[in-house]
């Protein structure tokens, strides 16, 4: 078997509180992401999905357990990952292209050398033309066009994203999930990815993954999405597979949405 690009074991993360007291974000986290597949995680609000990805990319160490990358435990910063968060992280004062060529120059690569990688990146995204421009001269889907691009642009092997298109229209969210799925299909990038909104999550992944209520998050459900590939999210969304799945796993999500409101 392939090893697994990402693996949590027995995983639990706490905080302490400004009191001091104890609070249990997630625990007994278990999953398995094969190298090349999509895998969304949902839940209700606070029940810890970015706390996960976190711990994924080593900004956070377990409290408890073990996080493996391909065989390997993560110590410090999960080398094998990107990460494009909810905010842009485009600096203000750098043209488009050299945002997305930082990564490189911070990496070594040399400026022509990084700067050519960012120019092509910014073409296969649909920004040529575009170089020169700064972030506030972009609309959003541009801005966030640039920012996949920043962060593919190192190679990452796992791909982690925390609810990137949320700040998006209806429709430039769905045009950018497309192209993002487009660039996905062409690698062998592993994505780990946190969404609020169920149909997103179904649309884009191989896997759907259901957090229960916190405090103290544990995975409750597992869903394997059987639609096939490519897919067009313009049309996914009308296949019957696609409801099937949607009903199954709103059965659940609700209950712990209702749990967690209930508890405010």
């Amino acid at each position: 078997m392939t090893t697994p690009s990402v693996e949590l074991k027995s995983v639990r993360r706490d905080f302490v509180t400004p009191s001091g007291d104890t609070y249990p974000a997630v625990r007994d986290i278990n999953l398995v992401i094969p190298a090349g597949t999509f895998v969304s995680i949902v839940g209700p609000t606070g029940c810890g999905k970015s706390t996960i990805l976190n711990v994924v990319a080593g900004l956070l160490p377990p409290t408890e357990g073990q996080v493996m990358s391909f065989g390997k435990p993560v110590s410090g910063l999960n080398a094998h990952t990107g990460y494009m968060f909810q905010q842009e992280t485009l600096l203000p004062w750098k043209t488009i292209v050299d945002n997305v060529r930082l990564g490189l120059t911070m990496r070594g690569v040399s400026s022509k050398a990084a700067k050519r990688d960012a120019r092509s990146w910014l073409k296969r995204v649909g920004l040529a033309g575009f170089e020169d421009r700064y972030p506030h001269q972009l609309s959003g889907g541009m801005r966030k066009r640039a920012s996949i691009a920043q962060t593919l642009i190192t190679g990452p092997e796992v791909l982690l994203m925390d609810e990137p298109f949320s700040a998006l229209d209806v429709q430039t969210r769905q045009v950018m999930e497309n192209e993002l799925l487009q660039l996905w299909q062409d690698s062998n990038t592993s994505v780990l990815f946190i969404t609020h909104d169920l149909d997103e999550a179904i649309a884009l992944s191989d896997e759907v993954l259901l957090l229960s209520s916190g405090p103290g998050s544990s995975i409750i459900g597992r869903f394997d999405v059987e639609l096939p590939r490519p897919r067009d999210l313009m049309t996914v969304r009308d296949q019957p597979g696609f409801t099937e799945i949607y009903t199954k796993v709103w059965s659940q999500l609700r209950q712990e949405v209702m749990k967690t409101y209930a508890a405010i």
